[in-house]
């Protein structure tokens, strides 16, 4: 497999009450060291490809470096980090 031309991170938003997507944020602007130093990566997935959920503390970090911040809603929905890589046939 070729190594991907573009990746994405993204956070993702799921209804509580049924697991249904509801929307993604892109969060690119957010570099992947600054991202691993408050998501930490499983020993076998150290470019943080698998999905990863987001609590309160994190949620707050995220915002922190966001230039347009994310409105959480905590109580409605649930978050999950996803890092995505577009490939090249």
């Amino acid at each position: 497999m070729k190594p991907p031309i573009n990746i994405n991170n993204f956070v993702e938003e799921y209804r509580r009450d049924n697991d249904e997507f509801n929307r993604e944020f892109d969060i690119n602007e957010i570099s992947l060291g600054v991202i691993k130093s408050f998501i930490t990566p499983n020993l076998s997935d150290p470019e943080l490809y698998s999905t990863y959920t987001i609590d309160k503390v994190t949620a707050d970090k995220i915002n922190k470096c966001l230039s347009n911040k994310i409105s959480f809603d905590f109580d409605t929905y649930e978050y999950c980090f996803q890092r995505y890589g577009d490939y090249d046939e």
